[in-house]
């Protein structure tokens, strides 16, 4: 049995492992609740023979896509170099095992991203492919890959999606003016990235102010790929039955106020309806309760697109793991605020914002961050 291989790998591993993951990003069909893992094969001789990525819940996982594809091209795979973003999977779920895959063709070597926390996983596969004399390299590009599978790890971990905050706002904070209006804040660039952003989520969320005021319809239109899930969330489940939002599928979160015939109307409209407890506060609803719902269901990443005041809960319990901000070079005054949650007592006792990227849209500035709460 061959040793695993603990050097560091090489320059040409790094890239290659680039490669896998930039095929797994470019793809804009949703795995969850897989993850979207990207794999390449490479010849001894080093030509690339093949590329894969996870297809949706049932279907094959990116290293049986990737073999697929060479062998149907006709390429021998032995001998053959593997990079994948993940640890291969070595139990049998929806489809077979991965790392049988990769023994049964003979390949020389597999280089990992990153380990997969899955119970089921969890180091299985690579001792599965030291087992078989197939050398294994891990942590190749491992920052990179944890990143882009940092929603599937939380809701391994904890059950709960990855939330992130979208929010376009002006330059004093406002996502609104007083009266409410805020078409358009920003430019097409801005709005183009939003809905890549739409692209590669699991899920959209809304408040029922928004729902009620801007009429979303939380679709994909100005790129391409499919639309997410759409949720709202209101108390008593005042939205109205001709918002675009709703369609067959739709989950509204509500509280115990929602009336019967207010449920019967919009579950009439196939609308899921998901009824949450009272925050422990006495105000709102119970947020960390209904990520847990939303993870039952198979949601791995979800972004909220709500108003202040959601967007101020969210916040307040510590719930956001990531922001993306849009900013447009406009002052309006004392407008909507767009994060609404009670003040703090000090500067460092606000929520920061860490590993932050920027970039120009159009007129406008994008600013990505992860956010770290005080005392974490």
């Amino acid at each position: 049995m061959k040793n695993l291989e603990q050097s560091r790998s090489s320059q040409q591993d790094q890239q290659r492992m680039l490669e896998a993951l930039a095929y797994a990003k470019a793809n804009t069909v949703r795995t969850s609740p897989n993850p979207k893992v990207g794999c390449v094969i490479y010849d001894s001789n080093g030509h690339l023979l093949a590329q894969g990525v996870t297809s949706p819940p049932g279907g094959p996982h990116a290293e049986v896509n990737a073999i697929n594809a060479a062998k149907k091209a006709g390429h021998s795979l032995k001998n053959a170099i593997v990079y994948v973003t993940l640890e291969p999977c070595s139990h049998t779920g929806r489809t077979g095992p991965c790392t049988l895959a990769l023994i049964r063709e003979q390949v020389a070597r597999v280089c990992i991203g990153t380990g997969d926390p899955n119970p089921l996983v969890a180091g299985r596969g690579i001792k599965a492919l030291s087992e078989a004399n197939i050398a294994v390299t891990t942590q190749v590009a491992e920052e990179h890959c944890k990143a882009h599978h940092e929603p599937f790890f939380k809701w391994i971990s904890t059950g709960k999606p990855w939330v992130s905050l979208k929010g376009a706002m002006t330059l004093d904070g406002c996502l609104a003016t007083a009266n409410g209006h805020s078409n358009w804040i920003t430019g097409i660039e801005a709005r183009t990235h939003v809905h890549q952003l739409r692209a590669r989520v699991d899920a959209m969320m809304v408040g029922g102010e928004t729902a009620r005021r801007d009429r979303p319809s939380l679709t994909v239109r100005h790129c391409e790929g499919s639309d997410p899930q759409a949720i709202a969330i209101s108390k008593t489940l005042s939205i109205p039955n001709d918002a675009p939002f709703l369609r067959p599928g739709t989950i509204l979160l509500h509280g115990q106020e929602a009336s019967e015939e207010r449920k019967a109307s919009l579950e009439d409209l196939g609308a899921k309806l998901i009824e949450l407890p009272e925050h422990s506060s006495g105000k709102g609803l119970d947020l960390n309760h209904g990520l847990l719902a939303l993870g039952s269901l198979g949601i791995t990443h979800l972004c909220v697109e709500g108003g202040g005041f959601l967007h101020g809960a969210f916040l307040q319990d510590q719930l956001v793991d990531d922001v993306h901000l849009y900013i447009a070079p406009r002052l309006i005054g004392r407008g909507k605020p767009l994060f609404n949650f009670s003040s703090v007592n000090t500067i460092h006792d606000g929520i920061t914002l860490e590993e932050t990227v920027t970039q120009t849209l159009g007129p406008d500035l994008y600013l990505y961050g992860k956010t770290r709460y005080p005392n974490t």
